[in-house]
């Protein structure tokens, strides 16, 4: 039997869009205390930079928190002005958060940077380097439970972009495991994509009817439904 054709702009979508929302959040990182609306990648983000914020108030990570907001900046500023080619505002500021990486790179202002800086090289195409630094950002969260499985949603998609479909099927599995609902389903729907994919449609199956009963209220049930009909 034939394989199932990959419909990739189900799955390749960018990862999680707060950028736009990225100088409210680091405003957070500094100021440590505002009310945000963000997705759930950006949820990391804060939570990252409250369980950060003890050590914020060294000369050190007062500086790398002032680097990631300048980058920051520089990126927003970039979409603000209209730019259409991601390519170009990734090149704009490559150079403002390579040196915070580089100066910076066990802060909790770098980690938060990691995952920023790799999802605006996922957008511009840079997927050698997306997949680096969703890699090291995974050993930042060191196994922690409610981290990690959003850095592998992303994860998952830049290895879909590089067309390893087996890699990007176990991260988006092991995303599923433990996330907030959104994503474990949106993760899980991702899975069962891949797996008819792989023409294992027995398993596709099942993630489909794991979504259905057990996040029935996630926009990929019904999704779920018709999928597992074709």
């Amino acid at each position: 039997m034939a394989k199932k054709p990959l419909n990739r702009k189900k799955l390749l979508k960018e990862p999680d869009e707060f950028i736009t929302t990225m100088g409210r959040l680091i405003q957070f990182g500094t100021r440590y205390q505002r009310q945000l609306t963000c997705g759930v990648i950006a949820l990391f983000v804060v939570l990252a930079a409250v369980s950060g914020y003890r050590y914020y108030q060294h000369t050190t990570n007062r500086s790398a928190f002032g680097m990631l907001s300048k980058a920051n900046s520089a990126y927003v500023e970039q979409l603000q002005d209209g730019a259409k080619d991601p390519l170009k505002a990734y090149e704009k500021v490559k150079s403002d958060y390579e040196a915070l990486l580089d100066n910076h790179g066990s802060t909790p202002a770098a980690q938060i940077g990691r995952v920023i800086y790799a999802n605006i090289g996922f957008r511009a195409g840079q997927y050698d380097q997306a997949l680096k630094l969703y890699q090291t950002a995974l050993g930042d969260t060191q196994g922690t439970s409610f981290y990690s499985p959003m850095i592998r949603a992303n994860l998952g998609k830049a290895l879909l972009a590089k067309e390893d479909l087996a890699g990007a099927r176990t991260q988006f599995e092991q995303a599923a495991q433990g996330a907030p609902a959104p994503l474990a389903a949106e993760s899980l729907f991702n899975a069962a994509i891949i797996a008819q994919a792989q023409d294992k449609s027995d398993e596709a199956a099942d993630m489909f009817e794991k979504i259905v009963t057990e996040y029935p209220d996630s926009a990929y049930a019904p999704l779920a439904k018709e999928a597992a009909k074709g």
